[in-house]
């Protein structure tokens, strides 16, 4: 029971456990699912075309966008929609929250549907174009999750590596609340409001200003609504046995003050690809959502790690883009 990497999820198109007609790549541990060239507005219900040089998506914007083709899974089977990481860092989110009940909730029949997903920013403008590769489907056959007790024994067999500048980590050095702490690094880089992000232009110091939190002891002020990347203080990996997710703290702090009240952390993309050759600190969207806006802190606290396990151990060894990434890293040119 787990999540299925790469060549399970070759093995499960070949065998017609999984159907999908049209799909894009297949990554580590999904599949790349493409706009079509139409959109829903998730009020009217209208639908709206996507015009070939593409639809600028704004902050007040929601929509909501059909999977080109049909899906087939197989009983058994659990599939979510999640954003690809590009993607999420030009402040864009998708998911399968609309077709839910019968992506999770059916997984004792086969299903064959078309799935509804949304789409929105997180205080960006963006733009987007007929066969974006925005979606990524994930699998699994069960909601598997490595109790937060057993993550030191993770870490003492190599099956959970956690390092940073001090270098490799034991369990005595980091801390656990719901899952293994992350905290946020010295940089962030802060969306330029009213910029209109391209995947296709690339994205560079014209849309993002670079932030030394160390400069701001009392902490750097942000608006409410505005965007921003970070990163983990940690760089984190795991062997090819497991993947991490990342979610927000799930329990506030001693003084009682949810932070997620504050700001949407990482609200997209949340699974980070396995191999100890993935090893680097993680990036994270952030909205801020007090209206009163936030004050942000370096190694203030980030988000918190969780471990699933692969159906099987995964041979999948081909680098990411964005391996070697160091502080918050903003969308690379390639999608």
């Amino acid at each position: 029971m787990g999540i299925l990497a790469h060549e399970h999820l070759e093995q499960a198109l070949a065998a017609g456990l999984v159907g999908l007609d049209q799909h894009g790549s297949i990554g580590p541990l999904s599949i790349d699912v493409c706009l079509g060239d139409e959109l829903i507005d998730s009020t009217t219900r209208r639908p709206i075309r996507i015009p070939p040089d593409g639809l600028i998506v704004g902050p007040q914007d929601s929509y909501l966008w059909e999977f080109p083709t049909e899906l087939s899974l197989a009983a058994g089977l659990i599939g979510e929609v999640v954003t690809r990481s590009s993607y999420a860092r030009l402040g864009m989110a998708v998911s399968s929250e609309p077709s839910k009940s019968v992506l999770e909730l059916s997984l004792h029949e086969d299903r064959d549907f078309r799935p509804l997903c949304t789409l929105e920013t997180f205080g960006t403008m963006a733009r987007v174009r007929p066969g974006e590769p925005l979606g990524q489907l994930v699998l699994r056959t069960g909601y598997e999750q490595v109790p937060v007790e057993q993550l030191g024994a993770l870490m003492a067999k190599g099956d959970l590596v956690v390092a940073d500048d001090r270098g490799l980590l034991s369990e005595a050095q980091v801390s656990f609340n719901g899952g293994l702490e992350l905290t946020m690094d010295r940089h962030i880089r802060v969306y330029r409001a009213g910029t209109v992000l391209d995947p296709l232009q690339g994205v560079g110091d014209d849309d993002f200003f670079l932030v030394d939190l160390t400069r701001h002891p009392e902490g750097y002020w942000l608006g409410q609504d505005s965007f921003f990347l970070s990163s983990s203080r940690q760089a984190v990996a795991t062997s090819n046995k497991y993947v991490i997710s990342v979610t927000p703290f799930t329990s506030p702090p001693a003084d009682g003050h949810d932070p997620r009240k504050d700001r949407k952390t990482h609200p997209n993309a949340p699974y980070h690809a396995f191999g100890h050759a993935a090893l680097r600190p993680l990036t994270f969207e952030n909205h801020v959502l007090c209206p009163d806006g936030i004050r942000v802190t370096d190694r203030g606290k980030q988000a918190e790690l969780h471990v699933h396990p692969l159906i099987s151990p995964s041979a999948y060894s081909t680098p990411s883009r964005y391996q070697g990434q160091e502080g918050p890293t903003m969308m690379r040119q390639g999608r």
